[in-house]
């Protein structure tokens, strides 16, 4: 007999009583517990058909666990040959989980006779069994929320890309191949937060490095040659989707017709009686910032494709909703998910997003109560009554 299984033998027999313990705690501690016990398993399996052979009674009353079923039975239970049984034990036995009672002809008597498996040193060592797998739970839980904000980080990244993209960014392409090769460094099912957390800075230094290209590029477009093109563009843009304003109108401070006219029902049909103004819009979803958008509506327009990307909205939704229902009232859907968002009320925001399009091609969307309530949570405003 190996000098550490007769120590733990002795030790064992010189411990003191048992805690009273549930059978169905044991059996609840050892799911899914082989990789932090450091056992296969087929080894963690055979544990769990020994416990369940012992009635629950002994478990209740502090009795010492003492099971004597033969390797033919236990061989019968997890339809195995005894040889494999015979390494289960044997490595239920090098950590200490089961210590066998074998008479002197190596004969399992039974429980009267106070030979057999017993399963003290597993009773004992329940509760840190019990902290372990909450310990493990808790970095999976950690691991998850750091794929979640990889996630959300790429598609920000790659939002912003796009939009560089568009305004002709030479190095855009290689930008997307990069943060899309940062973003693919985990494997598909990584949970080890070592290895996640440092993609997880990768990504938000490729964002601060992709917001100083974008505040530099933009910087670059209101040159006084560039500033002409862009304002034959936005006019073109701005026939498209029926607003009629100018660029002058659009630099200008904006007076009280010009709040009317921008925020006429006529042309945002979805926001019903709130007066939505370009400057509340970003108020409202704070993201259309980060993409540089300014307060007017084709600035905003121009960025929604990036939030609507930063979001997890994809590139079909928001066509579809320009083409269903159009541009404007498209967009403010949009600042609606987006301020949901924000507030932590939506976990979906494609989902939404979609949701809004069909109601208002069935007829059935007014936002303009949801407005009110978002604008009240962003200024910190009592409830109006009506």
């Amino acid at each position: 007999m190996p000098h550490a299984l007769l120590s733990a033998m002795l030790t064992e027999r010189d411990a003191p009583a048992l805690p009273s313990i549930s059978k169905t705690r044991i059996l609840c501690a050892l799911d899914g517990v082989s990789g932090i016990l450091g056992i296969s398993l087929a080894a963690a399996q055979t544990l769990i058909d020994l416990v369940r052979l012992i009635h629950k009674d002994v478990w209740a009353t502090g009795q010492r666990p003492i099971i004597a079923p033969s390797n033919d039975h236990l061989a019968s239970t997890a339809q195995r040959n005894i040889r494999s049984i015979q390494r289960r034990i044997k490595e239920l036995v090098e950590h200490g989980l089961v210590i066998p009672w074998d008479s002197s002809d190596g004969k399992r008597l039974g429980r009267r006779d106070g030979y057999g498996f017993d399963l003290s040193p597993l009773v004992r060592k329940i509760a840190e069994i019990e902290a372990l797998k909450a310990a493990e739970r808790a970095r999976y839980r950690e691991g998850l929320a750091l794929r979640s904000q990889i996630s959300a980080a790429r598609r920000k990244c790659l939002a912003l890309t796009d939009l560089l993209a568009s305004q002709g960014y030479a190095d855009a392409e290689y930008l997307e191949a990069e943060i899309k090769a940062i973003a693919s460094a985990r494997n598909r099912h990584e949970t080890d937060s070592s290895i996640l957390l440092p993609i997880v800075a990768k990504l938000e230094a490729k964002w601060s490095e992709l917001l100083n290209i974008s505040a530099a590029s933009h910087a670059v477009d209101m040159t006084p040659e560039d500033d002409t093109n862009d304002a034959q563009q936005r006019t073109e843009s701005r026939t498209l989707v029926s607003i009629e304003t100018t660029k002058s109108d659009c630099n200008a401070a904006p007076t009280t017709e010009d709040k009317k006219r921008n925020s006429s029902a006529k042309t945002i049909s979805v926001v019903g009686d709130f007066p939505l103004t370009p400057i509340m819009a970003t108020r409202i979803a704070p993201a259309f910032s980060l993409f540089n958008a300014k307060d007017n509506w084709q600035s905003l327009i121009d960025s929604a494709p990036a939030v609507a990307g930063a979001l997890g909205i994809g590139k079909w939704a928001w066509l579809r909703g320009c083409t269903d229902i159009g541009a404007l009232n498209a967009l403010a859907v949009l600042i609606v998910v987006c301020g949901r968002f924000d507030q932590g009320s939506v976990q979906n925001p494609g989902g939404l997003f979609v949701r809004l399009l069909d109601l208002h091609c069935a007829g059935k969307l007014r936002l303009d109560r949801t407005f009110f309530a978002l604008l009240r949570k962003v200024e910190n405003l009592s409830p109006v009554e009506d």
